[in-house]
């Protein structure tokens, strides 16, 4: 995130937390501990602001990543091969272990674990 979002110049140091959280899965958990001994209502609703702000930033990222590594996957393996792909990644059938590469398999089980983050978070 970057300082173009901060409105005070307390909320520089908050950025600054928040731009070190990097697991989505535990973002909220991890933002509540940072907040864990404000009081005041206006720095309470200061730290919401700017963790939603990160949190989106966040799910774009996972989104950018999933994109990204589908892409070069399918350039890799070819359309036929990555619709059987794609259904694995659902959950919908079984990967085909006998046209991919070992790191094409993990690539594959990378893009499943991205695919039920991202379905969890209502972007699929």
């Amino acid at each position: 995130m970057t300082y173009d979002v901060a409105i005070e110049q307390r909320d520089i140091s908050k950025i600054n937390k928040l731009n070190k959280l990097r697991n989505i899965e535990t973002f909220w958990t991890d933002a509540c501990k940072l907040t864990r001994a404000v009081k005041s209502d206006h720095a309470i609703h200061r730290w919401q602001c700017l963790a939603e702000i990160r949190f989106n930033e966040l799910k774009c990222e996972k989104l950018n990543d999933f994109n990204y590594f589908r892409n070069s996957l399918k350039s890799e393996i070819g359309s036929s091969t990555m619709d059987l792909v794609d259904n694995y990644i659902k959950g919908m059938g079984r990967l085909p272990t006998y046209d991919l590469s070992s790191s094409n398999i993990d690539d594959a089980n990378y893009l499943r674990r991205l695919y039920i983050t991202l379905n969890s978070l209502g972007l699929m």
